[in-house]
C-alpha cells in the first residue's frame, strides 16, 4: 500500500487494492452522487451551448477544473494520500509498455469504428471538417495540441472517473475480486464507465459517443490493475490523437 513521504507521495511498491484505493463509506458515496450530478450540470451547459460560445467555453473549462480539483479535495478531506486516486508513479514504466501494447491491438478496431460512423458524424455536424487542430503552427503547434489532450482532457477524466469514481462505486457495488484482485470488473466499475460515456454525449459529442464505454472499460481495467492512472492516461490521450489523425485523414487533411 502507498504512503505518503514527507514532501511527496513516493513510487508504491505494490498494487493498490479497491479497499486501499477509497473507504467503504456510505458518506463518501453521497458525495460523489452529488459531484457527477455537478459534472452532467456543466457537461450539459457546454453541450448545449448555454450562454454563446463564451458560456460553452466557461461550462467545458468548470468540467475541467472540477474533474481535477473535486478527487482532490475529496482526498484531503478524507485523510487519503493522493496516491489512493491512482498518482503515483509506482508501476508507470509496466503501465505504459502495456498501454502501448493494448494501443496496438485496439487501435485498428478504433479505426475501423470511427470510419465506418463516418456517414453519420457527418450527417449530424460532429465530423470535424476542415482544418486539423494542430493546423497552421508547425511542430510546436503538435506538441502543445498533444500536450493538451493529455494534461486538459485525459488526465481530468482519468482522476475524476476512474480515480475517484470508479472505487467508490466499486465499494458500494463491487462483488468479489477477480483472481488475486487484479481484473474485477463489477458492477459499480461498469456503471462508472456507463456514465462516463454519457457524459460524452451530454456533453455535445452527439448519441454515437457512447461507444466510449467500451474504451473506457480497458482504462478501467488499467486503473484496477494497478492501483494507478498513469497506464489508463496514457492509453486514454493516444486514442483521442488517434482518432484526430483519422478523421483528418479522412478529411483529407
Amino acid at each position: 500500500m502507498c504512503t505518503p513521504g514527507p514532501n511527496v507521495y513516493p513510487a508504491c511498491a505494490q498494487n493498490l487494492g479497491p479497499a486501499d484505493q477509497w473507504p467503504r463509506a456510505v458518506s463518501e458515496l453521497s458525495k460523489c452522487i452529488a459531484l457527477l450530478a455537478l459534472v452532467f450540470v456543466l457537461l450539459a451547459g457546454a453541450g448545449l451551448g448555454l450562454g454563446g460560445q463564451v458560456g460553452a467555453t466557461l461550462f467545458a473549462h468548470g468540467v475541467v477544473l472540477t474533474q481535477l480539483w473535486a478527487p482532490m479535495a475529496r482526498a484531503d478531506d478524507t485523510g487519503h494520500p493522493l496516491a489512493a486516486l491512482g498518482l503515483h508513479l509506482g508501476l508507470w514504466r509496466q503501465e505504459l509498455r502495456l498501454a502501448g501494447v493494448l494501443a496496438l491491438a485496439l487501435w485498428p478496431l478504433w479505426a475501423g469504428a470511427l470510419t465506418g460512423a463516418q456517414p453519420l458524424m457527418q450527417r449530424w455536424e460532429l465530423w470535424p471538417l476542415g482544418a486539423a487542430p494542430w493546423a497552421g503552427g508547425g511542430t510546436a503547434a503538435i506538441i502543445l495540441w498533444v500536450l493538451g489532450q493529455v494534461l486538459g482532457v485525459a488526465l481530468p477524466e482519468e482522476l475524476f472517473w476512474r480515480g475517484y469514481v470508479q472505487p467508490v462505486l466499486e465499494a458500494r457495488w463491487g462483488g468479489r475480486p477477480g483472481a488475486g484482485g487484479a481484473l474485477r470488473f463489477g458492477r459499480g466499475t461498469a456503471l462508472c464507465t456507463l456514465l462516463f460515456a454519457l457524459g460524452h454525449v451530454v456533453g455535445g459529442a452527439g448519441p454515437l459517443a457512447l461507444g466510449t464505454f467500451f474504451p473506457g472499460c480497458v482504462f478501467a481495467l488499467l486503473r484496477a490493475r494497478a492501483g494507478s492512472l498513469v497506464g489508463a492516461v496514457a492509453l486514454h490521450a493516444g486514442c483521442n490523437v488517434f482518432a484526430a489523425v483519422i478523421m483528418q485523414t479522412f478529411d483529407g487533411f
